[in-house]
């Protein structure tokens, strides 16, 4: 059983669970459908979640983790073309052949795995430029044409 239809079961709203739990709804809400990773929720949202339910914190993992899987990408057909329907977002396959219908759940899986690597790298690449952003160390060159690094906070500098 998934978190939603323990919910619906039980007759509870996602807006009574954010009421009563002082959690914003936009949080219960992408919980219950699995719109965002557990791991990436407060620990102490989990557990008010789980007690405002009556569930131990291992069931309301259980129940996620299979809204989870409920909620994994679908291939569907729009307009003559395969599309793979992933978080509400589409992300066209391919045209519907014989050959494609042949193949389809391969293609999805491939373009699924490309999907996640290039997500992967992009969240690597903004961290790797915050790093830089970040960084107290600055290089300059001095009046004799060497290479030297300055302190920006200590000079007053602003980072750039």
């Amino acid at each position: 059983m998934t978190l939603k239809e323990y919910c619906k079961e039980n007759h509870i709203s996602a807006r009574s669970i954010s009421q009563a739990c002082n959690i914003p709804y936009s949080t219960v809400n992408d919980l219950l459908n699995a719109k965002t990773e557990l791991e990436r929720t407060s620990f102490g949202v989990v557990c008010k979640m789980a007690d405002h339910l009556n569930l131990t914190l291992d069931v309301f993992r259980a129940m996620f983790e299979e809204n989870a899987v409920q909620y994994s990408p679908q291939i569907i057909v729009r307009n003559k073309r395969y599309q793979l329907l992933m978080d509400g977002k589409r992300v066209d396959l391919c045209k519907v052949s014989a050959l494609n219908t042949k193949n389809i759940e391969d293609i999805a899986a491939w373009t699924f795995r490309d999907l996640q690597v290039r997500q992967q790298v992009e969240k690597q690449n903004v961290r790797i430029i915050d790093k830089i952003n970040n960084a107290a160390d600055r290089v300059y060159v001095d009046s004799e044409g060497n290479l030297s690094t300055v302190d920006c906070v200590s000079q007053g500098m602003s980072a750039t």
